[in-house]
């Protein structure tokens, strides 16, 4: 009987923790396939750690970068109001570095992106805004970037397909000459980072639904082709649990080790 009543107990906080989260800035033990922390390799066999922590919605609320040795190397913290990324702080192993802002046109995606640096006076310094255009889907299919540090302005088109970011091509501000494309190629398995940060605007890490398996970067005028091949392993046919580069048919190396809650 006492078994019994523990583990009806257990189911009990179990369906509690998945409705409610326990209001809790952990996820619920429930939650399976969110990514823990993975482990990124370098060329000689090192590697660092990303480790992520989330609030009681499951969004992305701390993200911390360590050494192989575990020594903090950097973090990005993520604010939010009324459900909507407003900003994210990078920080130094010692000191804030950065901000992210972003600004919304009541339509609950974003208008506009800044970054933000700190100078050495401590004050907060314009670097660059990023201005969105959408189309009928909601998808982002202008960018345009706005430097004010001397680097050169810039505005991308996206295109999309079944859910992923499929291309982008950048033109050169003022004058509008193409400079350079880059293609996109998926598999048919769930991509972990997913949506991880709310508004995944035009990256493809964060706004596909499935995993990048190739990325082929088009230099214009040229023709030259910059190419990132990605293979995968996965958990259950589904989650990857490691990835392997590879670029311009180079050396195959590992990239990614993927861990989760």
């Amino acid at each position: 009987m006492k078994k019994m009543i523990i583990i009806l107990l257990l189911a009990v906080a179990a369906t509690s923790c998945k409705k409610e989260r326990y209001r809790n800035p952990e996820p619920c033990p429930t939650d399976l396939n969110v990514l823990n922390y993975v482990q990124r390799y370098y060329d000689d066999g090192t590697y660092y750690t990303e480790n992520y922590t989330y609030d009681y919605n499951l969004r992305l609320a701390k993200s911390e970068h360590r050494n192989q040795a575990g020594a903090l190397l950097s973090s990005l913290e993520y604010h939010y109001s009324n459900g909507l990324l407003t900003g994210v702080t990078l920080n130094s192993s010692a000191k804030k570095v950065a901000e992210h802002k972003y600004y919304y046109a009541g339509t609950g995606k974003p208008a506009k992106f800044e970054y933000l640096e700190y100078d050495a006076s401590n004050i907060l310094k314009l670097v660059f805004e990023q201005l969105y255009e959408y189309n009928n889907q909601g998808q982002i299919i202008k960018t345009t970037v706005n430097h004010y540090n001397g680097f050169p302005s810039y505005y991308t088109t996206s295109s999309y397909s079944n859910g992923n970011l499929t291309g982008q091509k950048q033109y050169s501000l003022p004058g509008g000459a193409l400079t350079t494309e880059f293609v996109y190629e998926y598999d048919n398995k769930a991509n972990p980072y997913y949506r991880q940060v709310g508004p995944a605007l035009d990256n493809a890490r964060y706004y596909s639904k499935n995993n990048i398996t190739r990325v082929a970067n088009i230099t214009a005028g040229s023709g030259a082709v910059t190419e990132l091949v990605t293979k995968y392993e996965y958990r259950d046919n589904l989650w990857p649990v490691k990835s392997y580069y590879r670029y311009n048919s180079g050396t195959k190396t590992l990239g990614t080790v993927y861990f989760y809650k």
